[in-house]
């Protein structure tokens, strides 16, 4: 699974990084976003990235970004009600 997800984050790129460290955050217990993990909903593949990544569609994803913004850490959050 973490290999899929790092693959699908390798094709879009620019935020590979931000999300190995929020994923290794995540294992070690911490649950830290980093500040600058933001949800893009304009590049088609960010958005295809994070609806996989929180398992929703991505008219789910749309939904929470409008209703909570961009941070990753809010809509992962809105999402988990």
């Amino acid at each position: 699974m973490l290999l899929e997800r790092y693959a699908t984050a390798r094709c879009v790129g620019h935020f590979t990084l931000q999300m190995m460290e929020i994923e290794m955050n995540e294992k070690d217990g911490r649950h830290r976003e980093s500040h600058s993990a933001d949800i893009s909903m304009i590049r088609e593949g960010e958005v295809k990235y994070w609806a996989a990544h929180f398992g929703v569609p991505e008219e789910e994803l749309q939904e929470a970004v409008d209703t909570v913004g961009e941070n990753a850490a809010a809509v992962r959050e809105y999402l988990r009600r």
